[in-house]
């Protein structure tokens, strides 16, 4: 990789536009330097490392806001759930949901930090439950997990056909302990069957019980409608550029 580099240069009309960064690693190597079996010398790849930290670190750094723009509401009324539900989503954790949360995880994915795969917890699941249920517990009543199950490296993934020397054209991917992952899976199993009552019946996308079809047919009724009374229509298709690096903060 003599001569290249990684150059953090975001698409235009993104959060990440202003996180630019150039790197030159043009210069010439020299005897005894350290390289990879690729070829590749160390001082590039710690070299490219930073560069792609300082990319993430400002893609996904808070944008401080006035107080008074921080008050303000940003999508008007939102739902909230009953208490009977809120008291539903407080239960203490059951050993029947961490089975579950295990049985549901796909297996072959590559371990996060600690070095444990999803089938660790597969294969012991029955010597494993009783100790996750009291680690779990105890890290909601201390309000966080340890430093160590907190951490999650990146690993970035090039896109197809895109620019290799720009942080943009890779895909960040987080590997997670899997013991958070099964936290989680408990946690988005109890929140899926609260959906319902928050979200609006009109929203099909990533609801589940719910298809794509079922918007199309109201798109399909709504025009003929219109066409039947010989009312006005307009329909409006927003698609985000880099919706998740936009909203994420």
């Amino acid at each position: 990789m003599r001569g290249r580099g990684i150059r953090a240069s975001p698409a235009p009309g993104t959060k990440a536009e202003g996180c630019h960064r150039n790197l030159d690693l043009a210069s010439p190597g020299h005897k005894g330097e350290k390289r990879d079996r690729a070829g590749v010398a160390k001082e590039d790849l710690l070299a490219i490392a930073r560069t792609f930290a300082t990319y993430y670190e400002c893609l996904y750094a808070q944008v401080p806001q006035p107080p008074a723009e921080r008050e303000k509401p940003i999508l008007g009324d939102i739902p909230s759930l009953l208490s009977f539900l809120t008291a539903e989503l407080d239960l203490p954790l059951l050993e029947e949901e961490l089975e579950d949360a295990i049985s549901a995880l796909q297996s072959g994915k590559t371990a996060g930090p600690d070095g444990y795969p999803v089938e660790y917890y597969k294969q012991l699941q029955s010597h494993l439950i009783a100790p996750l249920v009291g680690a779990y517990e105890e890290a909601l009543h201390r309000g966080s997990f340890t430093q160590g199950q907190d951490c999650a490296p990146i690993v970035v993934i090039p896109k197809d056909d895109l620019p290799w020397d720009q942080c943009s054209s890779y895909q960040p991917i987080l590997l997670i302990n899997a013991d958070i992952k099964i936290f989680a899976k408990v946690l988005a199993t109890r929140l899926v069957r609260m959906l319902p009552h928050l979200v609006h019946h009109a929203q099909c996308g990533l609801m589940p019980g719910r298809s794509k079809s079922h918007c199309l047919r109201r798109v399909q009724a709504a025009l003929s409608q219109a066409d039947r009374l010989g009312d006005e229509l307009a329909l409006l298709l927003v698609d985000f550029s880099k919706a998740f690096a936009a909203f994420s903060s």
